[in-house]
């Protein structure tokens, strides 16, 4: 017999001998143990994906003012200013509500407190530490919609966003505000009161009366919708124009709230985080459950939304898009969403930027003066176990000549997204390639997670 194998004529060892090696075994156990352990922990821990550098496990320290993010890399505490971090860490979304969708993407997981003609008050109904934030306020024309019963599938959540976060007809009148109902409908019309966690719109709503109260314009008196059939109410709100000067920073929380922030503000134990949107979220620097931790334990993510060294793929022009279907449905490719049509979802997480494509496809930019692409590599959540393909990264030099940056082996549903790092040197453009591995292109949902190009 060859190999590895064990011949069943193989000599017993004496029972000494095995009892000696058990013993020595057993006296190694706790130097292998300690020698495991700061390994386990590294695996364990985030990674960041520095402009020039990574991944690199890392658990996030802190924020400043600057927007400087302080990261614990390798026993060391290390300041990455925003301009040289392309991200930290995975943001994971909830179906828990309510759900507050400001004009810029921000999503605050907290209770509606209060609403008038002004602003919206957001923070913790029950007073006892249950969510992260503490009473906040938000200026009315920041907010795009609340989502009361957050659809629990993913699918659905992404499509209802979608729908909320669309902006509305410039020309269309001012004040139509819309009510989403459970059943797929909605209505047109202004909000006069709802059943909020704190006050409420009117003075002559009290608490127990669990319904909506819409003005319809069709209607001579408010309609009463009962709570249970309402998903969301969105706004009449215009396209979202950053103000700041800044670069912000989007914030993810273990408890789905994602914010696009500005700038981040220490007042002895409190944090505030000043919106891009508008207004400002409060909360305590301690840790909620455990007060050995910090706020800092319960963000899961940190991604500038723009950065000096680099340029998400997803906000370029392409120089061109061809795609070959496998029979006959021709589908195009997606920017910062799969080619389902919702968001980049891979590997229990939900991506901002990147790229769908589908089997066989093929995708070129111009690469002139950058140094490197990177991306992390997977199918869509929605492809399951399913799914198979074969990613390519072709290079152009300036001669026209084209060279094979990079070929992975096939990919399946299922799979955690693959980092990749291409150098570029002198390439001039590049071409990103999609083909079918196994099954032709059943379930080949791909998708180019934080497609990026470095200088």
């Amino acid at each position: 017999m060859t190999g590895s194998t064990i011949s069943s004529r193989s000599r017993p060892r004496p029972v000494r001998t095995i009892c000696s090696l058990g013993l020595a075994l057993a006296a190694c156990l706790p130097q292998l143990a300690s020698a495991a352990e700061p390994q386990a922990l590294s695996a364990k821990l985030p990674q960041a994906f520095l402009t020039r550098e990574g991944p690199l496990p890392a658990r996030l320290v802190g924020i400043d003012r600057e927007a400087n993010v302080s990261l614990a890399i390798g026993g060391k505490v290390r300041v990455v200013p925003a301009r040289e971090l392309a991200y930290w860490g995975r943001y994971r979304d909830t179906s828990a509500g309510p759900q507050v969708l400001l004009v810029d993407g921000t999503l605050i997981r907290a209770d509606v407190l209060k609403i008038d003609g002004e602003s919206l008050v957001v923070g913790d109904a029950t007073g006892l530490g249950r969510g992260l934030w503490e009473d906040s306020t938000l200026p009315r024309s920041s907010v795009r919609a609340i989502l009361f019963q957050p659809p629990a599938g993913a699918a659905d959540r992404d499509r209802l966003l979608a729908q909320l976060a669309e902006p509305r007809d410039a020309a269309a009148p001012q004040g139509k505000d819309r009510l989403w109902l459970v059943g797929g409908e909605s209505i047109e019309g202004t909000l006069a009161a709802a059943p909020l966690a704190g006050s409420f719109l009117t003075e002559d709503v009290l608490p127990g009366q669990e319904v909506f109260r819409w003005q319809s314009p069709a209607a001579a008196k408010p309609l009463e919708v009962p709570a249970a059939k309402v998903l969301a109410w969105s706004r009449s709100a215009t396209e979202f124009r950053p103000q700041s000067a800044m670069t912000p920073l989007w914030i993810g929380c273990r408890e789905g709230s994602l914010l696009l922030v500005d700038a981040v503000q220490a007042r002895g134990d409190k944090l505030e985080f000043e919106l891009a949107a508008g207004g400002s979220l409060v909360t305590t620097l301690r840790g909620r459950e455990d007060p050995e931790q910090t706020f800092w334990d319960e963000v899961t993510l940190v991604q500038p939304r723009g950065s000096g060294n680099l340029v998400w793929l997803s906000d370029e022009s392409s120089l061109g898009y061809k795609h070959i279907p496998f029979m006959s449905l021709a589908r195009p490719f997606a920017k910062d969403k799969s080619v389902t049509g919702g968001r980049l979802r891979s590997g229990d997480g939900v991506y901002l930027k990147g790229l769908g494509m589908h089997t066989t496809s093929r995708l070129a930019y111009d690469v002139a003066g950058y140094r490197s692409f990177a991306a992390e590599l997977a199918l869509n959540e929605s492809a399951g176990f399913g799914g198979s393909v074969i990613f390519r990264v072709l290079l152009q030099d300036p001669d026209g000549s084209w060279r094979a940056g990079y070929v992975s082996d096939p990919i399946r549903g299922g799979e955690a997204p693959l980092p990749i790092a291409v150098e570029l040197k002198s390439a001039a453009r590049i071409a990103l390639i999609v083909e079918f591995a196994d099954r032709g292109d059943v379930l080949d949902h791909a998708n180019w997670l934080n497609a990026r190009l470095v200088k």
